[in-house]
């Protein structure tokens, strides 16, 4: 069943929160994966405000189990300060559980991070110094002390004493620092024990066997993937991978169980410490996004820099975290401007790049090429459908959508949980489909992603929009209802079927589902889709304006979508795939 994995898209603070929440109401179980208390999340419930460190977003939802995963890093203090906060507000924390193999920010790791953030002067890199990297650094050296070590205090004190042997050299000899006693640093862990000892499991055992079972669980990642150690602005970057394959590495979830990966933006861009920003606004305009969208850290309450949407960095998230969906947050913050700028690519020393630059220098130096868009004046935080939004705001979001290379799936028009408008459903497997016996396996295209309906370029090749990867979705409504789907077999055959008590087969060219249980059905087209031989389709066209919806993928115009109960309409599948020709289909989804 669905595996979700949910990150931010840009360097942070885009509303991740409110959107693992929102998820988390569907979830079954919800999993940090990265990071410690050195980002927060803040989730709007009614009247009540929920300002979450540590601890993941799904501990709001009742019967949601909270899960924190081996990638974290603890400092069990914030743990449970944070934990006795909830209780007094009558929030049930009793499901949380947490990996044994997390590693904990001692002390030490506190001290050492914020003296060597001082002693690099004018080259900080803006750690919030709650002693996140130098832990990380630990563990990747093989000094960390992890969890279960606390159960154990002959192996704690061997650990601590470890660490502190070269610790305490660096304190005193470089820093000018007094030495960290074994016996504080031991005394302060061990504290905590007793009281966590309930909550420890083999969380990644926990989490495949809920996967088994059927059960649906978000990852939740910690941070942004510009802020990630390998691919982001490096070295302002955090210490971990709050990328989509950290959230893998981070709770011992293989990468084939994941279903979706879903990249939260904002409908600017925002950044907090040091490091480049090409859309940075240093002026008024700057300071009213800030005022406007509240843009304060919920960790350190430091003002966050504020700049335009960015689409290189919206177009690099989607490609190296494989995103599926996008979920678009502060678009009311946006009401009131006459024009809305949107980097749409860079100028490097008179060099255009539609890329993010390869090297770091070049980012650095990086000028956005910037592109207006009308903005509206109308209040929007009411709008709960995509067509209540003015039809400027609705263009806006088409354009980003069409520049970022991946749908937008939700767009967020204020803080409340309700303020949310939903175009795509977000939880939902994309792997296969079971239906009356028949497995049906959606193939993988050049995108890495099931075939689907995709937008020509003018080189020929598929638009990168990610819409294409609802397939499985469209197919689904399809099926259940008992309606035709087109299929393109040979060279483009984009499913593989398997019965119950048979060897797999393929579905030929020219052959339909129908085809395969009942000879009389065929397929049919979208109204106004090419012919399907020349192996295009549709993608969204936001300089289109009215008249026209999209559905999963499956662009219709008015209201002749095709979800319709009544509409015998199917959309053709596109697209080419990867070798071998056949794979049988080893799973089920529905």
């Amino acid at each position: 069943m669905p595996a979700v994995i949910v990150v931010g898209a840009q360097w942070g603070d885009e509303g991740k929160g409110k959107a693992t929440d929102q998820l988390g109401a569907l979830a079954d179980y919800v999993v940090k994966f990265n990071g410690g208390n050195n980002a927060g999340h803040t989730v709007v419930l009614g009247t009540e405000k929920y300002a979450l460190h540590l601890l993941p977003s799904g501990i709001l939802s009742p019967g949601v189990t909270p899960v924190i995963g081996n990638g974290v890093v603890i400092d069990l203090e914030v743990l449970f300060q944070e934990l006795d906060a909830l209780i007094e507000r009558g929030v049930d924390v009793s499901r949380l559980l947490v990996s044994s193999n997390a590693h904990l920010i001692a002390g030490y790791n506190r001290t050492i991070d914020k003296v060597t953030e001082r002693f690099l002067g004018s080259r900080k890199i803006g750690t919030t110094g709650r002693g996140i990297g130098p832990t990380y650094a630990d563990k990747i050296s093989r000094t960390g002390v992890r969890v279960q070590d606390l159960f154990d205090e002959n192996i704690l004190r061997q650990k601590v004493e470890g660490a502190l042997d070269q610790k305490n050299h660096l304190l005193i000899k470089v820093f000018n620092r007094r030495a960290i006693t074994v016996e504080e640093t031991v005394t302060e862990l061990l504290a905590f024990a007793d009281r966590l000892r309930p909550m420890v499991a083999d969380t990644s055992l926990v989490i495949n066997r809920a996967l088994d079972a059927g059960k649906t669980v978000v990852f939740e990642g910690g941070q942004a993937t510009m802020l990630d150690v390998d691919h982001g602005t490096y070295p302002f970057v955090t210490s971990s991978n709050p990328t989509a394959g950290g959230a893998c590495t981070g709770s011992g979830v293989g990468p084939t169980r994941i279903d979706r990966v879903i990249g939260v933006i904002k409908a600017y861009t925002t950044r907090v410490g040091e490091g480049p920003f090409p859309t940075e606004l240093l002026g008024d305009m700057g300071e009213h996004l800030r005022q406007k969208g509240g843009e304060f850290g919920v960790t350190t309450g430091r003002p966050r820099r504020c700049g335009w949407y960015d689409a290189v960095v919206a177009r690099y998230s989607a490609r190296v975290n494989g995103l599926t969906d996008l979920v678009l947050t502060k678009l009311d913050v946006l009401t009131g401007l006459a024009k809305i700028p949107v980097c749409v690519a860079y100028d490097v020393d008179g060099v255009r790049h539609d890329e993010m630059p390869a090297d770091q220098s070049d980012f650095h130096h990086a000028v956005p090429v910037l592109e207006e868009f009308d903005g509206w004046t109308q209040d929007i935080t009411a709008c709960r459908t995509f067509e209540e939004l003015p039809l400027a705001a609705q263009r806006y979001v088409l354009h980003l959508e069409k520049m970022s290379g991946t749908r937008i799936s939700a767009i967020g028009v204020g803080p409340d949980r309700e303020a949310t408008i939903m175009r795509h459903a977000l939880v939902g497997p994309l792997t296969d489909l079971r239906i009356d016996g028949l497995t049906v396996a959606p193939r993988l295209g050049h995108l890495g992603g099931p075939v689907g309906v995709g937008r020509d370029l003018p080189d020929g090749g598929a638009h990168p929009l990610r819409a294409r990867r609802d397939v499985p979705g469209v197919l689904a409504r399809r099926l259940r209802s008992g309606r035709d789907v087109g299929v393109r077999g040979g060279e483009q055959a984009g499913l593989a079927r398997q019965r119950d008590a048979g060897a797999p087969g393929e579905v030929t060219r020219g052959q339909s589902l129908g085809d395969v249980g009942d000879p009389g059905h065929r397929a049919a087209r979208c109204p106004g889709r090419r012919d399907a031989d020349d192996d295009r389709g549709h993608g969204l066209d936001p300089d289109q304006g009215d008249g026209e919806s999209v559905h999963a993928g499956v662009h219709c115009q008015g209201d002749q979508g095709a979800d319709r109960p009544d509409d015998r309409r199917d959309a053709l599948l596109t697209g080419p795939l990867l070798d071998p020709p056949v794979i049988p289909a080893v799973r089920t989804g529905l």
